[in-house]
């Protein structure tokens, strides 16, 4: 099936690299034929690129390839030989299975032509290795609901041509959703003098009955001609001009009950769900709280009586932590609606952690304070991530579901499956496939978590410590080969400061498997009823397979209680504990390794004995070569077998190094610090589509250059900020939320840390703020200096800070303290859209463990 290739054969422009080069040639990724380019294990000798030379001169050059597991992964581009094509003709270059390899996952081919007295010319393709969940039933028992959001913008399936219908329904069917969500436009159905025309929504629901799934419909928007008056026509007529302005006000209430009621006739015994409006709380209503409510108890009365099986959903909450959340919606809708909906939706497009933010902190304690019982759906969530950052979007995917399900979802929705090639902003990184139907690695990822999970019970959260995560499930799953049963425990370390460590299970007599995000499985050792796996970053999945009672946790395996800051070529212990897990003694074998910027000086091995239930400490001795940037690590890896067997575990622990600071230089025209980087920029707006014009874009949007020096008895920070747009509304410590500067500052031996801010607000007053502080001052402001003004097109920010208020003195700044800096940034509407930041820790988790640590320079005595 070629049709994708054909209807996008103009695409020039695909994950940021171009399909078509200029000189005509053509490059194409034949997967034996599958046009959603994904290969099944077994079929790795079937891909080929095809050359196709769509110009009037022959093509000759060398051709070259690459290829890489993961976007931002290290590659080299190897010679192929030389190429020649004629006018109108294709090469065929078949790939062997051994560049394909045969690791479940992602491949990234990226290539280069170069022709005889000419340019080279780029291009890449993705494509997936793994094992599709494939087509199955419908099991409306099921507990757990996987879902998609569907197609383009807004879930408006049917404005696209049935081919890329089946197509992006398939490949949602394929990765393991039963569920999609749909949107029948009432402007378009609406043919006033004919009637409604409802042959693209059976057309749609025929398709998710092909493909074993089924819809959930929004309800939603209509046009000019459904205005309650003619003072709401003539505004909606005026937005008109701006896309999607004119269809967002409340409708009138009799034309609003028929097409409800039209919608629920047709959908009648095909659609079990029913969602009333789209992000009520958000600028998609502009409506009051009351007028929803209406529009709320009308579609419940209209769908009910057509029919009583149906379940009608309140309209999915945008999220509770934007700009533009309007709280007296959702109150109204938990108050003076709760007998209007079956369903609470909710969605919430953040990381894992925002995610259980929104849950923990604002969501559930409004449900619990007004009683509400109705299950939760998570119908629109994800992650915008581009290449080369999009793997980072399979944490979100297989952390957030399960964090859901524990706390008594019903279902949950990857937003989105597909989008049109002219699909901008952050709209274009949300998708599981890119524009030319190539995969992206979210896909792979929410495929495993599926295949392992689907139609299981959820049983309990397993408490593996702060920052760490595990989820316990049982039942038969469709993962081959497992029975009634099995278990499987779904494990994540959130925590960035904590070391990935090896964690102990007690699982009896059962088979064990290790999972990682793409189902790559590995058989683990099982020693007298226990097992080792480490907690990641990537989430792992513990298959267990003839399970006898309920799986537990019996600790970890090795361990470290401290962040580890090195000084450069100073020798340091890391201080680790081995604990024994066993009935009885046993001799472990410890060994460490680390890369070529760490070196381990002894022991890099070494052999204990440990009695049954108890711990030992072991200390490695490392040396870090050369100082590491302010926001990286290495790692030290610790490996520990019992000793005679296979059994075992491994450790990571993440090293920064403490840097060096000349006490006596003020600022020069070299920057001690550079803030320029789309990895040190911090989204703070919900990634949600009407969200997309805060995006940072680049340097010229928000970046700084920043000195650290020590002035007699204080410590000195200037700041150059360069910044498209200055606004600053806000006075005192309300300052953080449009353009500022943030300082925080974390003294050894004090509890907590300091958090300190300037701004230069619209009226040209520089305002000051105390956030916190660890010294139990109640107002610091009076105690530090602060100028900030406009120079050479630059805002500079110039920060005296005392050393006795900070309390820093030769002892603890010869120890070396964690500093961090943040720009804050707002562009329109009073909103804090974005930061950039020297290192995480400030801005989304206040965590100074993340903080670099700065001491001064030897040379100056401290």
């Amino acid at each position: 099936m070629r049709i994708i290739e054909s209807i996008l054969a103009a695409v020039l422009a695909v994950s940021g690299t171009s399909h078509v080069f200029a000189d005509g040639l053509r490059v194409e990724l034949d997967c034996n034929g599958e046009s959603l380019h994904f290969i099944e294990p077994g079929d790795q000798d079937k891909v080929a690129l095809v050359l196709h030379n769509d110009g009037d001169k022959t093509l000759e050059g060398e051709f070259a390839l690459g290829i890489r597991e993961q976007s931002d992964h290290p590659f080299t581009r190897r010679p192929m030989g030389t190429v020649r094509i004629r006018p109108g003709q294709s090469l065929r270059r078949p790939m062997s299975a051994s560049m394909i390899g045969s690791r479940l996952g992602m491949r990234y081919l990226e290539w280069s032509f170069t022709p005889k007295g000419g340019n080279e010319q780029t291009g890449r393709k993705s494509l997936a290795l793994l094992e599709p969940v494939g087509v199955t039933p419908i099991d409306k028992s099921a507990e757990f609901l996987f879902g998609n959001q569907g197609v383009g913008y807004h879930p408006a399936e049917e404005r696209f041509d049935w081919d890329i219908r089946e197509s992006c329904l398939r490949l949602m069917a394929l990765s393991g959703a039963k569920i999609v969500r749909m949107s029948p436009d009432w402007e378009e159905y609406n043919e006033q003098s004919r009637g409604y025309r409802w042959d693209r929504f059976n057309e749609t629901l025929d398709l998710l009955d092909k493909y074993g799934m089924e819809a959930q419909v929004l309800i939603a928007y209509g046009g000019q001609w459904w205005a309650k008056s003619d003072q709401t026509r003539a505004k909606m007529k005026r937005e008109s001009v701006h896309p999607g302005g004119s269809w967002r006000y409340p409708p009138r209430l009799d034309l609003w009950r028929e097409w409800v009621r039209q919608v629920a006739i047709h959908g009648k015994g095909r659609v079990r769900f029913y969602e009333i409006w789209n992000e009520p709380d958000l600028p998609f209503f502009k409506g009051t709280a009351d007028e929803y409510i209406e529009l709320l108890k009308a579609a419940y009365e209209e769908i009910k009586a057509v029919d009583p099986d149906a379940r009608v959903m309140t309209g999915g909450i945008g999220y509770m932590g934007h700009a533009h959340y309007r709280p007296e919606i959702l109150e109204a809708i938990l108050t003076d609606g709760k007998d209007y909906f079956d369903i609470q939706a909710h969605h919430c497009h953040h990381a894992t952690w925002g995610f259980m933010e929104e849950l923990e902190s604002r969501l559930l304690p409004l449900r619990e304070k007004h009683g509400i019982t109705q299950p939760l759906y998570f119908n629109e969530t994800a992650k915008s991530r581009n290449f080369a950052r999009e793997h980072e979007q399979s944490l979100q995917a297989t952390q957030v579901p399960i964090y859901a399900w524990s706390k008594g979802a019903m279902a949950w929705h990857w937003f989105i499956a597909w989008n049109p090639p002219a699909t901008k902003g952050s709209e274009s990184g949300y998708h599981m496939f890119n524009p030319d139907f190539t995969p992206r690695p979210v896909w792979v990822a929410y495929n495993n978590s599926a295949r392992l999970l689907r139609g299981r019970h959820f049983v309990k959260q397993i408490d593996i410590g702060s920052g760490r995560f595990a989820y316990l499930f049982n039942g038969k799953g469709t993962f081959t080969g497992n029975g009634s049963d099995d278990q499987v425990v779904v494990i994540w370390n959130l925590s960035p400061r904590l070391a990935d460590e090896p964690l102990v299970f007690d699982v009896g007599n059962a088979r064990v498997w290790m999972s990682d995000w793409f189902g790559n499985r590995e058989e683990l050792p099982v020693l007298e009823g226990r097992v080792a796996i480490t907690a990641a970053t990537e989430t792992r999945y513990l298959v267990l397979e003839g399970v006898k009672g309920e799986v537990e946790y019996l600790g970890p395996l090795l361990t470290v209680e401290n962040v580890v800051r090195l000084e450069p070529g100073k020798t340091t212990p890391v201080v680790a504990t081995l604990h024994n897990p066993f009935r009885k003694t046993r001799a472990f074998h410890v060994t460490w390794d680390a890369g070529s910027e760490l070196t381990v000086v002894e022991p890099k091995g070494s052999r204990v004995r440990v009695s049954a239930g108890q711990s030992v400490t072991v200390e490695p001795r490392v040396t870090l070569i050369q100082p590491l940037a302010q926001d990286k690590s290495v790692v030290l890896r610790g490996e520990v077998n019992v000793v005679g067997t296979s059994w075992g575990g491994s450790m990571e622990l993440p090293i920064r190094s403490r840097i060096g600071i000349d006490s006596t230089a003020a600022p020069g025209s070299l920057a001690k610090f550079v803030l320029d980087q789309p990895t040190q920029v911090d989204s703070l707006v919900a990634e949600s589509p009407d969200t997309i014009r805060f995006k940072w874009t680049g340097p010229a949007d928000l970046s700084a250059k920043g000195w650290l020096w020590r002035e007699g008895d204080a410590l000195k920070l200037r700041v150059d900020v360069t910044d498209d747009v200055h606004l600053a509304p806000f006075e005192g410590s309300q300052i953080w939320q449009a353009d500022s500067l943030q300082v925080a500052i974390a003294v050894p031996g004090q509890a907590g840390f300091w958090e300190l801010g300037a701004a230069l607000d619209d009226r040209g007053r520089v305002q000051k703020a105390a956030w916190q502080t660890p010294r139990n001052i109640n107002d610091p402001t009076g105690q530090f200096d602060a100028d900030v003004q406009r120079i050479d097109g630059v805002m500079r920010y110039d920060l005296t800070l005392p050393l006795g208020m900070l309390g820093l003195n030769d002892a603890n700044l010869a120890k070396g303290f964690g500093f961090n800096f943040v720009i804050n940034d707002s562009d329109e509407d009073n909103v804090r859209s974005s930061a950039i930041r020297l290192a995480e820790g400030i801005v989304i988790n206040k965590d100074s463990t993340r903080f670099p640590v700065f001491l001064f320079d030897e040379v100056s005595g401290y």
